[in-house]
């Protein structure tokens, strides 16, 4: 499981993405860090989520279960 936190400010710009729990697996935590970098917007923001600092908190959360199948083989280049 891979937990962040999404920081914007009012007009929905992505300020910062910080992660809060991650699943020791660094390619699924950094797809969940970067993806939300690479938005840099999120068009139309709720002003209900505005708090008293001017900025909008999310929370996204990321769950991947693995189940090994008897001959399934999986390939890494790394």
């Amino acid at each position: 499981m891979t937990q962040v936190e999404i920081i914007l400010n009012k007009k929905g710009e992505i300020l910062d993405v910080q992660p809060f729990r991650l699943s020791d697996l660094w390619e699924m935590d950094e797809a969940a860090i970067e993806g939300f970098k690479a938005v840099k917007n999120v068009p139309n923001p709720p002003e209900e989520m505005i708090d008293e600092n001017g900025y909008i908190h999310l929370q996204y959360q990321m769950e991947v279960y693995y189940v090994p199948q008897p001959g399934v083989r999986f390939h890494s280049d790394n």
